[in-house]
This record gives C-alpha cells, structure tokens and sequence, in this order.
C-alpha cells in the first residue's frame, strides 16, 4: 500500500478535497481504496468553484445528478509520480485534485467573491 496516499487522505481539512475536470468542485471524500500501484476515490460534490460557463454548469449538474461519482488513477505514469506536491495529476491526466488541508480549508471559508478573484491563483500558480 502506499503510505504516501493513505496520509494524505487520512488528514484531509473536514473531509474535503478539490477535484477539477473541467469544472472545478468543492467534494467530500465518501471512501478510497488504495491498491498495489493505483488509488480510486469515491466523491460526493458539495459545491462548485468558480465555474463561470455554460459547459462547465452542464458538467456540475450531471456529476451531482448521481449521489456520489469515482474516480482513479495509477501512482505513476510513464515513469512520473501523479502526486506532485499538494496536487495529485500530471499533464494529460484528465483530473486535478488538491487534497492539502490547509489549501482545502482557506478554499472552503472563501465567498464566491473570493473564489472568483483567487481560486485560480491558488490552484494553479
């Protein structure tokens, strides 16, 4: 098993992490299942994060038409560790997520406001 994920998951700020695919979401982790070279996560959407076009709300209302929604990934691909820091994907893999505690949290407490002038920022720079 790898250490590395279960600490990760284990210590999340209220359960929470932020998952983008398009859209970017506000989720609750329901469950994980660490395998020998490969993590799936089981999410339920709380909210979304700054998602201001037409695709992206089409995206966030079929994700929450479901109760929850999985996702997976192997810890490498081609030779590069998915984990990088506090974000877990690499270019080409279709999903982001941040699971840092203290990332999560500020990201949680912000207003729309907020979110609106910062998210980006603090995902991606």
């Amino acid at each position: 098993m790898n250490t590395e994920y279960k600490e990760l998951f284990d210590r999340l700020y209220d359960g929470k992490l932020i998952y983008h695919e398009r859209v970017t979401i506000l989720c609750e982790l329901v469950k994980y299942e660490l395998m020998a070279d490969s993590f799936k996560l089981e999410l339920k959407a709380i909210k979304p994060l700054h998602n201001e076009f037409d695709f992206q709300n089409a995206i966030y209302n079929y994700i929450i038409s479901k109760p929850t929604f999985e996702v997976s990934s192997p810890f490498e691909v081609a030779n590069n560790k998915v984990l990088k820091g506090k974000k877990i994907g690499i270019a080409y893999c279709p999903f982001s997520i941040w699971a840092d505690p203290v990332l999560v949290e500020k990201i949680s407490k912000m207003s729309d406001e907020e979110l609106n002038a910062q998210l980006h920022d603090l995902l991606w720079s």
